[in-house]
């Protein structure tokens, strides 16, 4: 299934932002309306004062974040990144772990069930800063070595990946020893086997085989 750049899911990630902003201002005036509705049969004159004092005291600063938040520039994906995103959505349904590089894995995150090592969507509500350190150094040892032509298989286990998803907008390609060979059909690598699942004009990605799996 391929996808067009510009169509409907990417106008409304594009506006969604604003959406935000809109129904932030609706839930200040329903809130202030229902106050003012309900003020005088549950509520003391000073109860009402504070919970009004409170909502417009709370709205500006949700105001400026959301503004803020839309006033960047937004980043439409690309036709090889929707077709990538709509191919992962389909096979993450259980919420899979991908090896990708953090440009296309925060969108992976964000539009699909899939899980990533490092993603930047907000890594630090999730996770010790200790924790994503080491895990930041796991990704960019992992994508280093695999540019050299081995792949690191101890990443895969340790985070029990199931896909590896290769950018070749990042420079990254299958160069040398093992990694060439995969290009070629699964190649065991004990204890997995890396299998070409899916690839378009900018992105191959290999199923992470375990033992004696189905295919995904």
């Amino acid at each position: 299934m391929r996808s067009r750049a510009g169509g409907p899911r990417t106008e409304l990630l594009l506006h969604f932002p604003q959406l935000l902003l809109l129904l932030t201002i609706a839930q200040g005036v329903f809130t202030a309306g229902f106050g003012i509705w309900t003020a005088t049969s549950v509520w003391s004159f000073p109860q009402f004062i504070l919970a009004v004092a409170v909502m417009l005291l709370s709205l500006p600063s949700s105001l400026q974040f959301f503004w803020k938040l839309s006033s960047q520039q937004a980043t439409a994906l690309t036709s090889s990144e929707l077709e990538l995103v709509e191919n992962m959505g389909g096979h993450c349904t259980d919420g899979q772990v991908v090896q990708a590089r953090q440009r296309i894995a925060q969108y992976l995150v964000a539009m699909t069930p899939c899980r990533a090592l490092v993603s930047g969507m907000y890594p630090g509500y999730f996770v010790s800063r200790s924790e994503l350190a080491e895990r930041r150094a796991d990704d960019r040892q992992f994508w280093r070595e695999w540019n050299e032509g081995t792949i690191r298989t101890d990443t895969l286990v340790r985070y029990k990946t199931d896909y590896v998803v290769i950018d070749a907008r990042e420079g990254d390609a299958l160069t040398a020893g093992q990694a060439a060979a995969v290009r070629d059909g699964p190649i065991p690598l004990a204890p997995v086997t890396l299998v070409p699942f899916y690839d378009n004009a900018d992105f191959v990605v290999y199923w992470v085989m375990r033992g004696d799996e189905s295919g995904p």
